[in-house]
């Protein structure tokens, strides 16, 4: 597993709302290739029914050397036309805004606002910064279930609670059908106590075997949104197709060496063991550190300066991604579902305030213990990623997560843990 996990819970948050939006735009895009691959196709259909007439030698030259030099413009049009979209790129956003080269603040008196508890030799509970063997078989599940097959189908056994059972059903409101009641036979797969249906419409099949058809009895939900099945009663005559459970292979040395090996280094089921339970340990410690920081230091005032810095980059970064996809910014905050670039910038307020106070923090108690990333730290974090991290954030904003690490790490190893 890689060591480096960023705290940078802001940009986790931009990144994740961008791919909302990347998915809406990528859908879009699809769409209108599948309509010029469409056109095309019905233009190439066309072009071979025509019936062509003989070439001479001569023709046959001078139409090669019109194909060449369509394609020589083209290609030079294509250039032209990559040059002018990168000209009109808004420039990467300055991840770094607000820190020196190794990380510091540039507004130094910042750290002036916090009032920090009682950190050094603070006393924690070892069930809150250990991993305990059912959290390292909770991982270890969760690293076999990527490696699942096909799903098998059950059909000997009954419906159980948290089931993925596949069913087909036909409903009706007072015995007639209504559009988009129907599976068409083609059956669904739901997972009771996952999936949402209307009432309790999958706790209905809890019981039932694969293969029994029976009536499931629900409401429609007064607000449902359908004018004819608003608060309506239902029957929905379903039936079991079959049980879907997961395939999951067997965690042993020879799935590690087939799996793991080449991509985490793990030399053997038992030392995936260790090294797992060392980067869950590392993370659990480091979060409960930020989160126990974050309680318990108090502010005598928003550190203003560095917050309205935040703000601006998330701004600036929500109009780079969508320049990168060619629409303009208002368009692209309505697929975010907010007015205007003041209702943005408020939106986001309160995660670049908490992620402004953390570096805040995290820099007093650096200054206070002398704590400061050297190189060999930033290779055991970040290892060959550097460069192309640096490229994308700035050394500046890598210095600054890796010292929140490291901050992490030294109120970890100076505490008391009890219980242990």
């Amino acid at each position: 597993m890689k060591k480096w996990r960023t705290l940078a819970a802001l940009m986790l948050v931009l990144t994740m709302t961008a791919g909302t939006v990347q998915t809406a735009f990528a859908a879009a895009q699809e769409a209108e290739t599948t309509e010029a691959e469409t056109t095309v196709a019905a233009d190439a259909d066309y072009a071979e029914d025509e019936e062509e007439p003989a070439e001479t030698e001569e023709a046959a030259e001078a139409e090669e050397t019109v194909e060449e030099n369509e394609a020589a413009e083209s290609e030079e049009a294509a250039e032209d036309e990559t040059a002018e979209a990168e000209a009109e790129m808004p420039p990467i956003p300055d991840f770094s805004i607000g820190l020196d080269e190794k990380g510091w603040l540039t507004d130094t008196a910042l750290t002036e606002l916090v009032e920090l508890p009682e950190y050094a030799g603070a006393e924690f509970a070892a069930a809150d910064v250990t991993v305990s063997d059912e959290e390292l078989q909770a991982e270890i599940d969760e690293l076999l279930a990527g490696y699942a097959g096909e799903p098998a189908q059950i059909t000997d056994r009954a419906v159980a609670d948290g089931d993925s059972v596949n069913i087909d059903y036909v409903g009706s409101i007072d015995g007639v059908e209504f559009d988009g009641g129907n599976t068409q036979g083609q059956g669904t797969t739901v997972t009771i106590g996952v999936t949402q249906y209307i009432d309790d419409f999958l706790e209905q099949l809890i019981g039932h075997m694969p293969g029994d058809t029976f009536d499931v009895n629900v409401t429609f939900p007064e607000n449902y949104g359908v004018e004819n099945l608003n608060g309506k009663d239902a029957v929905f005559v379903t039936t079991i197709n079959y049980i879907e459970e997961p395939v999951i292979p067997e965690w042993n040395d020879e799935f590690v060496a087939e799996n793991l090996q080449e991509l985490y280094g793990y030399e053997s089921a038992a030392d995936a063991e260790t090294k797992l339970r060392a980067d869950l340990e590392r993370s659990k410690g480091n979060a409960f550190v930020w989160n126990w920081l974050m309680e318990n230091s108090t502010f005598t005032a928003e550190p203003e300066s560095q917050l309205q810095n935040q703000i601006q980059l998330a701004v600036d970064y929500y109009k780079w991604f969508a320049a990168a996809y060619g629409i303009d910014f208002e368009t692209y905050l309505t697929y975010m579902g907010i007015a205007d670039e003041d209702a943005l910038r408020d939106s986001i307020r309160e995660e670049a305030l908490l992620f402004t106070e953390r570096q805040v923090i995290s820099e007093k108690i650096a200054k206070e213990q002398g704590i400061d990333i050297d190189d060999a730290y930033v290779a055991e974090q970040v290892g060959d990623n550097l460069d192309a991290m640096v490229e994308n954030y700035g050394i500046g904003y890598i210095m600054n997560n890796l010292r929140m690490v490291k901050v992490a790490e030294w109120v970890l190893e100076n505490a008391t843990i009890a219980g242990e």
